[in-house]
């Protein structure tokens, strides 16, 4: 998602998804900001993937709520850019784990993050919505399922710009 918000929105404050690939050795990590003050942040380690989202108001007590978090997400519960004070809910899944564990359980108050769960189909029509115009089904498909993007997916997607317009982005979304 965060490739083709990359070539469809090339500002990157402007974008809806997120994505570094070389966050730090090791970790990546991705974000959605929906604009209004809405965020989730993903952080991927060795041990598996922690977030946070906050949407409307904090959770009480948040500062007691880190604990619940496995130790091996220490390094999101510090990182600053995370800001763990302020969030609706958490969530994480550790690579030995079954299930995604969330804190506390309201995860379907948040339909606006369908596009994380609801795969490419969901991504093209909030795209459609989100950036008023359409755009080619089989384009987003080989985009969002591949993680590569070639000179005519940009042209289709966005004719304003060009493949190499993208490097940098597309170097840092996937961590090259």
């Amino acid at each position: 998602m965060a490739l083709l918000d990359a070539v469809i929105m090339p500002e990157w404050e402007h974008r809806y998804f997120s994505f570094d690939g070389n966050w730090s050795k090791g970790e990546m990590m991705g974000s959605v900001r929906d604009g209004l003050g809405a965020e989730c942040f993903i952080h991927f380690t060795k041990f598996g993937a922690v977030g946070k989202v906050l949407s409307g108001p904090s959770l009480p007590n948040v500062s007691d709520i880190p604990k619940r978090i496995p130790e091996g997400f220490s390094g999101f519960v510090d990182e600053p850019a995370f800001n763990v004070s302020e969030a609706s809910f958490f969530f994480w899944r550790r690579y030995s784990d079954d299930y995604w564990s969330v804190y506390p359980d309201n995860l379907d108050e948040y339909d606006w993050l369908g596009t994380l769960k609801n795969g490419c189909l969901s991504y093209r029509l909030w795209a459609e919505s989100y950036y008023e115009r359409s755009f080619p089904a089989r384009v987003v498909e080989s985009v969002y399922s591949g993680l590569r993007v070639t000179e005519g997916d940009v042209v289709e997607l966005n004719p304003a710009i060009r493949l190499g317009d993208l490097q940098d982005d597309i170097c840092g979304i996937l961590g090259g």
